[in-house]
């Protein structure tokens, strides 16, 4: 069986004709990459940050999977309670992102919300002031990152560090351990 020389190429696939049998689809050894493959590559490289305004940042980051995808670093650094033979204490660990279940803010109709366990969610003001109060969100400019605490009653709540990378912010941390 002989290939002749290709009438046209399809992404990845170059199509041919076989003898007399019809056409039949090879692989090329030197494929170009088409123009979705190169759009992805550099959608990826040259990531769109969603506001340079972090409070609409957050609000975007909070209610889309996707950027929060995007926009969390490899690693997590976690502040986590550990209780041993030195009584309680903290102790900061590396998480994969993908394996980081603790960012409980979603944000719907323009309002933030510290999500539960059972799928109810606590509304939150938002505050810019560094003493965080219950039922807030406390967003606190560092730098040029932010600290987010939302806090839940007396000592209930989260916290996370955005730090700001390559034009936008990716969440980088969880800076406090829970109260034991």
């Amino acid at each position: 069986m002989r290939i002749f020389k290709p009438l046209i190429t399809l992404s990845s696939l170059t199509i041919g004709l076989l003898g007399i049998y019809g056409m039949t689809a090879v692989q090329p050894s030197h494929a170009a990459p088409t123009r979705v493959a190169q759009a992805n590559q550099n959608s990826n490289a040259s990531a769109r940050c969603p506001s340079q305004n972090f409070t609409r940042f957050l609000a975007a980051y909070s209610s889309d999977r996707a950027v929060r995808n995007q926009f969390t670093l490899p690693e997590i650094q976690v502040e986590k309670l550990v209780n041993d033979e030195e009584g309680f204490r903290t102790k900061t660990v590396s998480i994969p992102k993908a394996e980081y279940r603790d960012f409980t803010l979603a944000y719907r109709n323009g309002v933030f919300y510290n999500m539960l366990g059972d799928g109810s969610g606590i509304r939150l003001t938002v505050s810019t002031d560094s003493r965080p109060k219950s039922g807030r969100l406390n967003i606190i400019k560092q730098g040029n990152d932010y600290f987010v605490k939302s806090l839940i009653g007396v000592s209930e709540g989260n916290s996370w560090l955005f730090k700001r990378t390559n034009g936008c912010w990716s969440l980088a941390a969880d800076p406090e351990a829970p109260s034991p």
